[in-house]
């Protein structure tokens, strides 16, 4: 398991803590395809000065901030 890998396992594991339901995120390519079973998914972009780009969603705008708030967070750090 590579660097990037391990740190989406943990961004995994706390969202679905904080969901409460299975969080499931895949990692490739500057490229994430988020799944929240029972709720839906996304496809998010990750630019080159880590901006984060929504390609396609159904989920929430408010889990989406969530999400968003968190990777921005693992980027900066």
């Amino acid at each position: 398991m590579n660097e990037n890998e391990f740190i989406f396992e943990l961004l995994s594991s706390v969202l679905t803590a904080i969901f409460e339901k299975k969080v499931i995120i895949k990692y490739a390519d500057k490229k994430l395809d988020i799944y929240i079973t029972g709720v839906g998914g996304c496809v998010l972009d990750i630019s080159e000065n880590s901006n984060i780009i929504v390609r396609q969603c159904d989920i929430s705008e408010e889990m989406l901030n969530k999400i968003k708030t968190y990777i921005n967070n693992l980027f900066i750090s």
